[in-house]
Formats: structure tokens, C-alpha cells, sequence
């Protein structure tokens, strides 16, 4: 153990110097120990320390791609938040259909952390799989983005940049009904608030599919927010003219925009 710790003084010593081979050994011996005492923290159930150890691990995954380019240009799925400005398009993570990198549009910029919300609408699904009354907290679609999604969008390396943090359950403007409970995700979508702080201009929420063609007159999707409608059987939704409404929950129309925070 002395002669790691030892190893691990030097490594860092020479990376603070700029030695970029230096630091990306070192976020290399940081992140295989992370791996382990993050897997330990998960069978346990820990989430405080998976949050504490993503953050961590971040760090160490800055100094493994720090300074890594190709032909001048950075990696798609290596793009250094810390440089990244809000309203910047990124790359982050890959289709789950297809093997191309997402983009995703920088929304805010706030104490180390970044927030991104899918440039394109990735994929249709319903908010919520079965009939009854539903809150973001309960909902099929959160259940979907914090496990399947996240597993086959982003890499091991990436998962460990994308922050655990506190998703509030805002009240919809347009009505009274329930929000339901806070949660804790990696994953989620924007509520009606956050869609009009961020999109105060009804046509800058304006979204098409991914993979639509544009050129051949693709028409623009609508998308769901984690708000609920006027009840509990319906979900807030952005419509293809940008403007707020709400839709079924089993609707299978609505389009999925992911959101998230990366640790800069």
C-alpha cells in the first residue's frame, strides 16, 4: 500500500507539472481503483457514497482525456465540459439504435457542473406504460432513462461524469394537479418550468426527430416534460409548434429529450 501511495504522489506531482502522459496514468490507477470501491458502494446500496465517488471519478476521468485530440480536433465523446459555453452543441454518449454520437445542447453552466439536454428528439416512447395515475416519480419513462438508457447510451467512463442530482418535482403553471415527490436521478426530463426558463421563445422549443430528414420536409415532433397535465392520467408535453399542452400518458407519439449533468 506504501509503494501505491507512493506511486500515486508521484504520478500526480508530474501531471501538476504538465506531463500529460503523467496525468492520464494517473486518471487511469484513479479510475481502476474507483471502479472498485464504486461496485462496492452499489451492491451495498450507498447513494451518497455513488454520488461522492462520481464525482471522484470525474476527476480522474478529466485527466485521462485531458489533452487528447485527433487531426486538431477533440473527440466527440471526449469533449471537455470544463471549456464548454451555454448554448454550445456537444457530443456525449451514442444512439442506442444506432452507433453515431448524440448531440446535445449546453443549457446552463453552473458550479463545475453542466447541463444537457438532447439537441434532437432521440426516440418515441410513452411517458408511462400502463393505464392509471402517474407522477414523474412513478413513471415508466424514468425508470427507462436511469437503467436501459443510461447502460446503452454511455460508456463506463462517461456514466461516472453524469451527476446524481436533485430532480424537484415543479408544479405545472397551466394547472393545480399533484407533481408527486423530488427524486434523485442521472437521467431525466425538463419540467414545464425549466422548458420555459430555458425556451422562453415558443419556436426555440421547436424539436424534430434525430434521424428525420429535414431536406425531404420532415415535420417537427412534440416531446414530453416531467410535469403532469390537468391530472395525474396525463403528462406535459411541448407541441410541434413549440407551444406548452399536455398528452395521455400511454401516448406512444411523444417524443423523448433527455436531460443531465455532467461534472465539468
Amino acid at each position: 500500500m506504501k509503494n501505491y501511495q507512493t506511486a500515486l504522489e508521484r504520478y500526480r506531482e508530474a501531471a501538476e507539472d504538465g506531463d500529460m502522459a503523467a496525468g492520464r496514468k494517473l486518471g487511469k490507477v484513479l479510475l481502476e481503483e474507483g471502479l472498485r470501491y464504486l461496485e462496492a458502494a452499489a451492491l451495498s446500496g450507498d447513494a451518497e457514497a455513488l454520488e461522492i465517488l462520481s464525482g471522484a471519478l470525474a476527476s480522474a476521468n478529466k485527466l485521462l482525456y485531458k489533452g487528447q485530440k485527433q487531426d486538431g480536433r477533440e473527440l466527440p465523446s471526449e469533449t471537455d465540459f470544463s471549456r464548454v459555453h451555454i448554448g454550445d452543441v456537444v457530443f456525449f454518449g451514442r444512439h442506442v439504435s444506432k452507433d453515431e454520437p448524440i448531440s446535445w445542447q449546453v443549457l446552463a453552466v453552473q458550479e463545475g457542473r453542466v447541463l444537457l439536454l438532447s439537441k434532437d428528439i432521440l426516440e418515441y416512447r410513452a411517458f408511462h406504460e400502463k393505464w392509471g395515475l402517474v407522477t414523474w416519480e412513478s413513471a415508466s419513462i424514468r425508470k427507462y432513462l436511469n437503467g436501459d438508457f443510461l447502460a446503452r447510451a454511455f460508456s463506463d467512463k462517461e456514466r461516472f461524469i453524469i451527476a446524481t442530482t436533485k430532480v424537484e418535482a415543479h408544479e405545472n403553471p397551466m394547472c393545480n394537479t399533484d407533481p408527486g415527490r423530488d427524486t434523485r436521478d442521472k437521467v431525466f426530463l425538463l419540467s414545464a418550468v425549466e422548458a420555459e426558463k430555458y425556451f422562453p421563445v415558443n419556436l426555440d422549443r421547436r424539436c424534430f426527430y434525430c434521424f428525420a430528414d429535414r431536406k425531404a420536409g420532415a415535420r417537427a415532433g412534440w416531446w414530453w416534460l416531467r410535469s403532469p397535465g390537468f391530472n395525474e392520467a396525463n403528462a406535459a408535453s411541448v407541441w410541434e409548434d413549440g407551444t406548452f399542452s399536455y398528452s395521455y400518458i400511454r401516448d406512444v407519439r411523444g417524443g423523448i429529450r433527455p436531460a443531465l449533468w455532467v461534472e465539468a
